[in-house]
């Protein structure tokens, strides 16, 4: 005579379903994609990056790494960065920087020159 088994399928009540861990790869595409965020907030000018709501350590972070001239230690504060970012959602600021690149800010003399052509015509 067989021994059954028991059913353990609902031993610990319902099955709920078991979410796999991120995968080595992308925990690696998401660090890369906040350091290049952390890159491109770094090349925003004083008056760019004042219009980006961030917390004051990312802020602080940032001006440091301008002011970094040596390529490994800038590329240091930039991992610096990404890891900083980790902690915030980075989508809303990700918005913010592709409408500043979109929308540059136009230097005075070419307003002033746009608007002496818009007085000719």
């Amino acid at each position: 005579m067989r021994k059954s088994r028991p059913d353990n399928s609902n031993f610990f009540g319902e099955e709920k379903a078991i979410e796999a861990p991120p995968s080595r790869t992308r925990l690696k595409k998401e660090d890369r994609a906040r350091q290049k965020t952390g890159e491109r907030l770094t090349r925003l000018s004083d008056r760019q990056l004042e219009q980006i709501e961030l917390p004051e350590e990312i802020r602080e972070a940032l001006l440091f790494a301008r002011r970094i001239t040596s390529h490994g230690a800038k590329k240091r504060e930039i991992k610096h960065i990404g890891s900083l970012l980790r902690h915030i959602d980075i989508a809303p600021i990700q918005k913010a920087i592709d409408h500043i690149s979109q929308h540059p800010d136009k230097k005075p003399v070419e307003k002033s020159w746009n608007r002496l052509k818009s007085q000719e015509e």
